[in-house]
């Protein structure tokens, strides 16, 4: 962490703005106009170059900039500063650290996941040729989101426990674009087991 202490003072004095924020900020464009956010925006393109990090990355004017709304968004940012906003006792150095570790740590591997409709023992992990049976366990789980100093100050959108132990047919897929969405569920792609006919439920 100490090699992106830049990256995390940036963060830090980005927050420390969100208090004056209005108490339900609802675009993504007030939070990128407060007082340091190009801070943190060129500290990020400094510690997470596009050849490492292609997830954080957009095309603009031409341009591979860092994605201010994968910033925000996908890593809890945004919400953070929202909860500032809202009085509520954030835990700032914490959030600051899961930003820097979301930036920097290693690139998703694209990948397809099936949820399947079946019961199996907790900890089961089949590889069937390219693709692996798994269920994963609620610790496991809480590891893919990328805020976890916010857990327990909001209702999540998702409740982990509904998934805990579910089983899930995930398979590599590297043609796919890398990228990062708050959202759990990806509905765009083809069942794994009908790749020209229908559509189902993917991570």
């Amino acid at each position: 962490m100490s090699e992106h202490l830049s990256l995390r003072e940036a963060v830090l004095s980005w927050l420390e703005y969100a208090g004056g924020l209005s108490p339900t900020p609802q675009s993504i464009v007030v939070l990128m106009l407060q007082p340091h956010w190009e801070d943190v925006v060129r500290e990020v393109a400094a510690a997470a170059p596009r050849d490492e990090h292609p997830d954080l990355y957009a095309k603009t004017d031409g341009d591979w900039v860092p994605n201010s709304r994968t910033l925000l968004e996908a890593s809890g940012l945004g919400t953070a500063a929202r909860l500032i906003a809202k009085g509520v006792p954030v835990p700032v150095s914490e959030v600051a650290d899961s930003f820097v570790t979301f930036c920097t740590g290693p690139a998703p591997v694209p990948e397809r996941w099936l949820l399947l409709n079946g019961t199996f023992p907790r900890g089961t992990r089949i590889p069937l040729g390219r693709h692996t049976l798994q269920t994963f366990t609620a610790e496991e789980l809480n590891q893919t989101i990328p805020m976890p100093a916010l857990n327990v100050l909001q209702r999540r959108s998702r409740d982990l426990d509904l998934i805990t132990g579910a089983p899930f047919l995930h398979v590599p897929d590297p043609g796919r674009p890398v990228t990062r969405r708050p959202t759990w569920f990806d509905f765009t792609g083809p069942r794994a087991e009908k790749p020209s006919t229908g559509r189902h439920s993917f991570l």
